[in-house]
């Protein structure tokens, strides 16, 4: 897992302006970003927030267009502070992900804050798609990354179980879960926003932010 410096990342954030996209749209969103910035491919320490919205039970998500109380869908990407500017062409770009189209609007910087609580929608890590050895395999990579606070777990859904989550890839459909680490650091919350945990990053999977923020 290539690492990235403490003091090395920053997020660009976009309004995502359209009507749906499908709930599972990491690769898509991917490869239409890819498109334009091609080096998302290729740099291994980007990772990509996928857009939020509200589900419709029909495997796709409404954005959200409420700007005037902040609730605007948005997407998020984290890159090292020397290469934030390959990505502001995006701002005004009408991205084609599958069948839907977005707009995206003015690009904002959002430089990385600590947080005692972090959360990601989904951490994906190969081979290990069964929960003890999945938290076994966070453990490590945190340990591997110089954290030394903090608890991780598995969060439960809204009935109260541990939901396995997914993100197909062309044919292929990788397993993971939402994971949260508690009681960290202010030096520990950075590292873990910084470097992320697990793979498919460019995807949406292991995108850290606040816990209070995802909600």
């Amino acid at each position: 897992m290539s690492a990235l410096r403490v003091s090395s990342a920053t997020d660009i954030s976009f309004r995502v302006n359209g009507l749906e996209l499908p709930a599972d749209h990491g690769y898509g969103l991917f490869a239409a970003i890819c498109q334009v910035v091609p080096m998302l491919r290729a740099d291994r320490t980007i990772r990509l927030l996928t857009v939020a919205g509200y589900p419709n039970r029909l495997g796709k998500i409404t954005l959200k267009r409420d700007r005037e109380i902040g609730r605007s869908s948005r997407m998020r990407i984290r890159v090292a502070a020397e290469n934030a500017h390959h990505f502001f062409k995006l701002g005004g770009r009408q991205l084609s992900v599958g069948i839907h189209q977005i707009v995206l609007g003015v690009p904002t910087i959002l430089p990385l804050k600590p947080a005692a609580d972090l959360f990601a929608r989904i951490v994906v890590i190969s081979g290990y798609e069964q929960q003890d050895y999945f938290l076994a395999a966070v453990n490590r990579q945190l340990k591997e990354l110089g954290v030394r606070s903090g608890n991780a777990e598995i969060p439960l859904n809204q009935y109260g179980k541990i939901a396995r989550k997914t993100i197909k890839v062309k044919g292929d459909t990788k397993v993971g879960y939402s994971l949260k680490i508690s009681g960290l650091t202010d030096e520990d919350s950075l590292l873990v926003q910084h470097n992320g945990i697990g793979g498919k990053g460019h995807m949406g999977a292991g995108f850290f932010v606040p816990h209070w923020e995802d909600k």
